[in-house]
């Protein structure tokens, strides 16, 4: 019986070391792999790198453009605001200037008118004869 005890543990021994040794191999793959994720990340790395070196001036010229653009559609909402005032602002001096050349031109002839009837009115220097 004791043989059998002793292959029995020598069964267990054998199999610890299988045990082992599959450890130790799943370690080396793991060990492995994780080199070549290393190995591949750092070129993926750097052109990652890259590629947001090169983008940055192309969203850096987007914010810019944008920026232009609403400095514009604000610039040229100012002028249309200053233009329509200045538009309307003119429209009311050129009414204000037409109603006093009308009225002066009014008061012009009314005077015209007073002179022609007093002069009718009043006889003309002594020794004429007034019409």
């Amino acid at each position: 019986m004791r043989a059998d005890v002793d292959e029995l543990k020598a069964r267990i021994e054998q199999l610890e070391a299988e045990i082992n040794k599959a450890e130790a191999e799943e370690i080396r793959r793991r060990q492995t792999a994780e080199k070549a994720l290393e190995d591949a990340r750092k070129p993926f790395d750097d052109a990652k790198k890259k590629w947001e070196t090169a983008k940055r001036p192309r969203e850096e010229a987007e914010i810019k453009e944008r920026e232009a653009q609403s400095a514009y559609r604000l610039a040229a909402a100012e002028f249309e605001r200053v233009n329509a005032r200045i538009h309307r602002e003119m429209t009311e001096a050129e009414l204000a200037r037409a109603k006093a050349v009308a009225e002066a031109r009014k008061e012009q002839q009314r005077l015209a008118d007073e002179i022609e009837e007093r002069e009718a009115r009043e006889p003309g220097p002594p020794g004429t004869c007034a019409a």
